[in-house]
């Protein structure tokens, strides 16, 4: 376990398994909480749950906010229970003293062999396919395994990555799965993860909104969503790639992966080769993109289609980042008579050109030559002298006059400094006298929170400066 310091989306702590990250309570929160409760929110009413690899304990944390009655952990490394209880207690709320959890030290394959239960959900949560052991819970094998310990109604949860394999590999995993799983689909915890979700079942998969929004009203199930940023049944259409409709149309025909043929057990490690530092094409993720509003039907139930539904769809889709289907959603409400324009204009704002005027008139400035020398620089395009000008500055009025302060933010933003320029956009977006001047510090802002990938803030920001575009009086302009 160690620390990566200065995070701000948590304490930055890590869990290795051979030297390879397997939980944290940083990127990793949407995939741990989703991987328990999506399966949650699929099915009428669970009651018992098994969890193959414990890692952080958040998943089965997660699993506990709901309202089963029995929670099992399949975990072959006992320091692994060690190690979450030790350094994980903060996000993955205690599961070894929840009565409810049973925790084994087991092989999981081994477990749900010599088990005589049976689970509404099995949620399988190994190591990556090219980790040695961890490749026999990715093949058909395992899955009808799983399979026969599910009731009727009962849903498989597989965390399958899509960084460091290739095309034919994940290929191989999702036909491998659908051909154990006649019902799936796919989802990703989060719009900007290579995690995926495939959920199997023997019945009808469907997200019905009126079952999302019952969960949605307990307590602790919607704190615990709002950890991987679920907060409405909406949420869940940006974070949907397919269903078993089109699997065979992107994945193709092709072998399976088998204990016998340990097809992916020996390909992924030659995947690192190639794919260690880019990502391979992935049909199913890369076709989704701007076809949400048409894929989710069949697959979602209860989801209105009027304009004023697929105009919330839409800002809902915008907060996660999901620009495309955003547009799409927008441009339909439109063609149903829904008024979107402030809505395209803040999409046309955080995808256009940043272009907007930084420099300011301000009694501050004056006579302030560092600060000329900067703007001078900046207009001849260099911005990396310019900043280098600033931070060489030792004046005060960098951090404690907005101008001065708007101006060194935006040099951070165009140097790629993004972390530290939206610590002084947030500065300056509160105050109120200084934003009113100077809208056009909230199109930066927004656009520096879309760099560093947070789309709500960024959405935020942009209707800001959005109804602050509006409400100017254009005739009055000089």
């Amino acid at each position: 376990v160690g620390r990566y310091p200065g995070r701000t989306d948590g304490l930055g702590v890590v869990l290795k398994v051979n030297g390879k990250v397997d939980a944290s309570d940083v990127g990793d929160m949407p995939t741990q909480v989703l991987s328990g409760l999506l399966p949650v929110l699929l099915h009428q009413s669970p009651r018992d749950a098994l969890v193959i690899g414990y890692g952080s304990g958040v998943t089965p944390g997660a699993l506990l906010q709901a309202d089963l009655r029995s929670v099992e952990v399949a975990e072959v490394e006992a320091a692994i229970y060690e190690a979450a209880r030790a350094h994980f207690s903060h996000v993955n709320h205690r599961p070894f003293a929840d009565p409810r959890a049973r925790l084994y030290v087991d092989d999981g394959r081994n477990h749900l062999l010599l088990s005589a239960h049976s689970y509404d959900l099995i949620i399988s949560e190994p190591s990556n396919p090219w980790m040695s052991g961890a490749a026999s819970l990715f093949t058909l094998e395992f899955f009808e395994i799983a399979k026969r310990r599910l009731r009727p109604g009962g849903i498989f949860l597989q965390w399958l990555q899509l960084y460091e394999l290739s095309a034919d590999s994940i290929h191989t995993l999702v036909r491998t799965f659908h051909a154990a799983f006649p019902h799936v689909l796919i989802f990703t915890p989060d719009p900007h993860s290579n995690d995926t979700f495939l959920l199997g079942s023997l019945e009808p998969l469907r997200v019905r909104r009126e079952d999302v929004e019952e969960l949605l009203r307990a307590p602790k199930v919607a704190a615990e969503l709002k950890r991987a940023r679920v907060e409405t049944p909406e949420d869940l259409i940006g974070l949907f790639f397919t269903d078993e409709t089109r699997i065979s149309e992107v994945v193709g025909p092709g072998p399976l992966n088998t204990d016998d043929n340990a097809r992916v057990e020996f390909a992924a490690p030659r995947d690192l080769l190639e794919f260690g530092t880019r990502d391979a094409h992935v049909p199913f993720r890369d076709r989704a993109r701007g076809h949400r509003r048409r894929l989710i039907e069949g697959a979602f139930e209860g989801f209105s289609t009027d304009s004023e539904a697929l105009a919330r769809r839409a800002e809902r889709l915008l907060r996660q980042g999901r620009r495309a289907d955003a547009r799409d959603h927008l441009e339909a409400a439109r063609n149903r008579g829904a008024d979107v324009v402030g809505a395209l204009r803040v999409l046309d704002a955080l995808e256009g050109p940043d272009d907007q005027p930084v420099v300011v008139a301000d009694p501050s400035i004056q006579g302030h030559l560092a600060y000329a020398e900067a703007v001078v620089a900046m207009l001849r395009g260099d911005h990396r002298q310019a900043l280098a000008l600033v931070e060489t500055d030792s004046d005060r009025r960098w951090v404690d006059q907005p101008g001065h302060a708007f101006l060194r933010a935006y040099l951070k933003y165009r140097e790629g400094e993004t972390y530290e320029a939206i610590q002084i956009f947030d500065h300056l977006v509160a105050a109120e006298p200084f934003v009113a001047a100077h809208p056009e510090v909230l199109f930066y802002a927004a656009r520096a929170h879309a760099d560093f990938h947070q789309w709500s803030e960024a959405t935020d920001l942009m209707f800001r400066w959005e109804l602050a575009g509006a409400s100017l009086d254009v005739d009055a302009l000089p």
